[in-house]
């Protein structure tokens, strides 16, 4: 009592000594701080990493996109419609250190009956069958879920009757046999039972476009590869799933009839079959991505195969599986044991024979598991001086850069002031050439497996590692074939028409024969004697029904004086190098995500406006001049202040247009998938062409 008392005029030595950060805590804290504080420091201490918790709560703030729910938890919103300051009831589950908040719903009840579950959540694998689909919605029993395809990932495109694996996170649940509740986030969709099948073709109706396999496996037009149609009796090669589709009890989300694959190699099947790993967690694999000036020569490297423990691991066998591989192994190794102390080396050669990119599949095989890696190989673009043509009679190549002398003429277009960025040549490989070239008059089998040796990917699915190859050879061969065509306008003795300037050279029905002459396509003029090797070019300035124009240097218009020349005509390639190089570059620019999605991220609208997408009956010609002229005066009377840069109002220039046709608009506008395009299937009948 004493010292209660002394306290009010003499303050105890305590209270003296404060420091500087203890008085701010008392000034600055009201009474429930600390204790907040205290609380909050304890739970951040003691909330495990799969920490779930069920309670009650306040929409304290409203966004564009989002809820804040008691001024932390941020919530997408999902078309429920939550005012600000309702009380609701929510679950949150903590992942990689950050809440994420579900279930979100009004309050059941009175608001003093506060409502506080913790619990944790862990990863469940679900077995589910689709019931029914609704756009981009699926609706999967048993458990009743939903699921938007715009939010997971997925190996495969599900369709009604389809069993399904689900990788799910779900709150454990004390009470239940299997401690399973409720489920929080699906993450994955996987194929069940997926498996390789080879069969035959039992039916397949054209008309409604499906069949059957083996009497008991499903399959319809959007599992056939590769503009595949089927026959009867067919033998084909499928990936099947667990499916319930009337009778059978499989579907086909694969079908590849067995000649394609033939034609693409045993080893492709076998990589496609083969049960690899990417890695294994005590072994290191060490390889060089190989980098080569040009094609064809050999450069030898090494793989090496580190052990990182005290456990042995036996080595199998090595092998390069792909038939058409550019890599061989130097020294065999079988059966070869990788310590810690021992590691492997295995000796490799590659010889490139495809420019740019590729990459080449190595197989590893233990004893108890395999390891496939993808070598990476590049070979630098190069440009080569070497104008190819072809002898309309035997198709032989004539490289003219080694055999004559060729005097430029005079371009149709003027050269730029500035220094311009030349495209890379592509030049049309003289392997492939001559391979069309000595096949052109053969059979096409015969042409089909020199391609397969000498280009393997025309034959293999596409796929990123093999986009920019298989573009390439195809522009190749469409380059081949227009300088096959373009063979029709060849003379073997022509004589030109000196008129000015120019020198016109006269071509019977030239204004409807295809493939077509264009201005700025070369024309080749060389003596048919061959007494001297000079050739000299020219280029077509101006085309009309039955004669080129075309300028050549001044020494052969000062000299010609109407003498007999071997005519060859050579198209531009201008188109071809801008095609090329517009390959190469969506490889490198675009990348995986853009030329192969296989997910979605959805982002916030780059236009936001206000639409109707109500019909309007007014089909009069005098009603729509009226809404016209209504329309017209509204615009002039609105006032600049009340547009704002966020919002818009979306007026139709056709109000014909149905609501499927508005919505591919509105969704073009809105962008939510971008930079993925938005693709518009057609061309569209007569009936339901608009102007949009």
């Amino acid at each position: 009592m004493w010292s209660y008392m002394t306290s009010f005029f003499w303050p105890s030595q305590k209270d003296d000594n404060l420091s500087l950060y203890e008085a701010c805590t008392i000034l600055e804290t009201s009474f429930e701080e600390p204790q907040k504080l205290q609380t909050k420091t304890k739970t951040k201490e003691d909330v495990p990493h799969n920490a779930f918790c069920q309670q009650t709560g306040t929409i304290s703030e409203e966004t564009d996109s989002k809820y804040i729910i008691d001024n932390k938890f941020p919530y997408e919103k999902d078309g429920k419609v939550f005012p600000v300051g309702t009380n609701v009831t929510y679950s949150y589950f903590m992942d990689n250190g950050k809440a994420i908040v579900v279930d979100v719903d009004f309050v059941d009840g009175e608001w003093d009956e506060q409502l506080t579950q913790n619990g944790t959540w862990t990863t469940r694998i679900l077995v589910c069958k689709v019931q029914q689909r609704k756009e981009r919605k699926l609706f999967l029993n048993p458990g009743d879920l939903e699921i938007d395809l715009d939010n997971v990932c997925m190996e495969f495109i599900p369709m009604v009757g389809d069993w399904i694996e689900l990788e799910v996170k779900c709150s454990v649940d004390e009470h239940a046999i299997d401690l399973f509740g409720k489920v929080l986030e699906i993450n994955k969709i996987m194929p069940l039972r997926s498996h390789m099948v080879i069969g035959k073709i039992s039916t397949w109706n054209s008309e409604q476009e499906y069949g059957t396999i083996n009497k008991n496996i499903y399959f319809d037009k959007k599992s056939l590869v590769g503009g595949y149609v089927p026959v009867a009796g067919d033998k084909v090669i499928t990936q099947v799933i667990e499916s319930e589709q009337g009778r059978c009890v499989w579907r086909a989300v694969k079908v590849v009839p067995e000649f394609i694959t033939k034609q693409n190699g045993p080893s492709t099947k076998d990589i496609q079959l083969c049960n690899f790993e990417d890695s294994y967690p005590e072994l290191k694999i060490d390889y060089t991505k190989l980098n080569f000036e040009r094609i064809n020569i050999i450069q030898k490297f090494e793989v090496m195969i580190y052990c990182g423990s005290e456990k042995q691991f036996e080595l199998v066998k090595v092998e390069f599986p792909n038939e058409n591989t550019q890599c061989k192994i130097i020294e065999k190794l079988d059966h070869v044991l990788i310590s810690e102390t021992e590691p492997c080396k295995i000796q490799c050669e590659c010889i490139p024979r495809t420019m740019g990119a590729s990459k080449e599949f190595l197989l590893l095989t233990f004893k108890d598991f395999s390891i496939g890696k993808w070598l990476d190989i590049n070979v630098t673009i190069q440009t080569f001086n070497s104008n190819i043509r072809f002898q309309p009679r035997n198709r032989k190549l004539n490289d003219t850069s080694n055999e004559q002398t060729v005097v430029k003429g005079q371009t149709v277009f003027k050269g730029s002031r500035f220094k311009n960025i030349r495209l890379p040549d592509y030049t049309v490989p003289k392997k492939l050439l001559s391979i069309v070239a000595r096949c052109e008059q053969k059979d096409l089998e015969l042409l089909i497996q020199e391609l397969k040796i000498v280009k393997p990917s025309l034959h293999s699915n596409l796929s990123h590692t093999n986009y920019e190859d298989k573009f390439h050879t195809l522009l190749h061969i469409d380059e081949i074939e227009a300088l096959l065509a373009m063979q029709r306008y060849d003379q073997e003795r022509a004589c030109f028409i000196q008129n000015g300037e120019i020198l016109m050279l006269e071509i019977e029905n030239l204004s409807e024969r295809r493939p077509s002459i264009l201005v700025g396509d070369k024309v080749i003029a060389t003596d048919p004697l061959k007494r001297f090797t000079v050739a000299f070019e020219g280029f077509v300035h101006k085309v009309t029904a039955k004669h080129l124009h075309i300028k050549f240097s001044l020494l052969f218009h000062d000299k010609y004086n109407g003498e007999d020349y071997s005519i060859r005509i050579v198209a531009g390639r201008a188109s071809y190098k801008r095609l090329h190089h517009a390959v190469y570059l969506a490889v490198r620019n675009l990348g995986p995500d853009i030329l192969f999605p296989m997910r979605m991220y959805e982002k916030e609208p780059q236009v936001k406006f206000e639409h109707n997408l109500s019909k309007n009956n007014n089909n009069t010609p005098n009603n729509r001049l009226k809404h016209l002229q209504a329309k017209i005066e509204e615009i002039k009377s609105r006032k600049s202040s009340e547009l704002t840069a966020t919002e818009f109002k979306l007026e139709w220039y056709n109000t014909q247009l149905n609501e499927i046709q508005k919505n591919t608009v509105i969704n073009i506008l809105l962008g939510k998938a971008r930079p993925l395009p938005y693709i518009i299937f057609g061309p569209p009948d007569i009936d339901n062409c608009r102007k949009w």
